[in-house]
């Protein structure tokens, strides 16, 4: 099923080279499970949805129940390995699983790739925001760029630094500006490989150019907090949760993670891209999307993905209830997006 499974069958998936990238970063940690019953429950309420229909168990000793993960925190297509018709599906995630297991000379220092007038122009960003962004905080941050993070290595250093996704650093403003959902129904995508993005992402300059829009220039309406800026939707990562942030880290960590966030948006495009061009013989990703037999990118094969799976993961959520598990009595839905609760009661 999309985005996790019944207990009852196992998933015929294994994980991706990103697989959220949590074993190279731990990026995003075990979210608070959010319990739904569907079932009983349901069927005495107001809004017993369809999808139950009239099965439910008719002997007094005998209560059948199924239990489901739907993972609505995960919107990463490239998730999990895919049985997909399209030849370049594979040698992109061989490709990634090497780049990150063995880059070689691809280790590139993070400011070869995130550039000093990129964080420059994030700097002068931040400055404009106010609010978190205060002053003192963004001097810290900036002294951290120019001794630390700047000269580090994007796989051996940042992708597969392990104390990155222990503080949180780069999982939480993920979490937090990964895919969000609107008040209209829709979703904004922060401008990244790793969700539903349908913007061209041909380079870092286009990437980042998109990415700084998105996160300070256009408010957009919530579900949750109602009219935002994303970077305003972030929030100070508490070291009494993450006791490995220091005390410093923890003062500065709004636009700490903005900048962590930034550049691990930045290492992804810039990989993608970079083994694209290898597998198909250096052509740009204009030329890709282009070709005759169909779009040839990484950004192709994640639109097909997303297209089959992640769009209509609530669909199809709904569809396997009705059709595979409409005889139980109770059915627990762990990791359930307010969305589709709203969905399965409008059902």
């Amino acid at each position: 099923g999309p985005g996790g499974s019944a207990q009852e069958a196992k998933s015929r998936a294994s994980p991706g080279p990103m697989a959220n990238l949590s074993d190279r970063v731990k990026l995003v940690g075990s979210a608070a499970a959010l319990l739904v019953v569907i079932g009983l429950a349901f069927s005495r309420s107001s809004y017993a949805p369809s999808l139950l229909g009239s099965n439910l168990a008719t002997n007094a000793n005998e209560l059948k129940v199924a239990s489901w993960n739907m993972a609505a925190i995960n919107n990463n297509p490239f998730e999990y390995w895919l049985t997909l018709s399209n030849e370049h599906y594979d040698s992109v995630m061989n490709s990634v699983q090497e780049f990150i297991m063995d880059p070689g000379e691809k280790d590139v220092k993070v400011k070869e790739v995130f550039t000093q007038a990129m964080f420059d122009e994030l700097v002068s960003t931040m400055q404009h925001q106010g609010g978190q962004y205060d002053r003192d905080s963004i001097k810290a941050v900036t002294k951290l760029w120019k001794s630390d993070f700047s000269q580090r290595r994007i796989v051996s250093d940042f992708i597969r630094d392990g104390e990155l996704g222990q503080k949180r650093l780069t999982s939480m403003p993920d979490r937090i500006t990964n895919t969000v959902a609107l008040r209209d129904g829709s979703f904004a995508y922060r401008p990244t490989v790793i969700n539903c993005f349908a913007g061209s992402l041909d380079s870092t300059e286009e990437w980042w150019s998109k990415w700084r829009k998105f996160m300070f220039v256009d408010a957009i309406d919530t579900v949750k907090v109602g009219s935002k800026k994303p970077a305003d939707m972030l929030a100070k990562i508490p070291r009494a949760k993450y006791p490995l942030l220091t005390v410093e880290e923890e003062r500065i960590s709004v636009p700490l993670q903005t900048l962590i966030c930034a550049i691990f948006d930045c290492i992804l495009v810039h990989m993608l891209n970079t083994l694209d061009a290898e597998l198909l013989d250096g052509a740009s990703q204009s030329a890709l999307r282009a070709a005759p037999e169909g779009d040839q990118s990484w950004q192709g094969l994640r639109s097909q993905i997303c297209h089959s799976l992640n769009l209509k993961k609530n669909d199809r959520i709904l569809e396997i209830l009705k059709d595979a598990y409409s005889d139980r009595d109770v059915i627990s839905l762990q990791e359930v997006a307010g969305a589709f609760i709203e969905r399965a009661k409008a059902d």
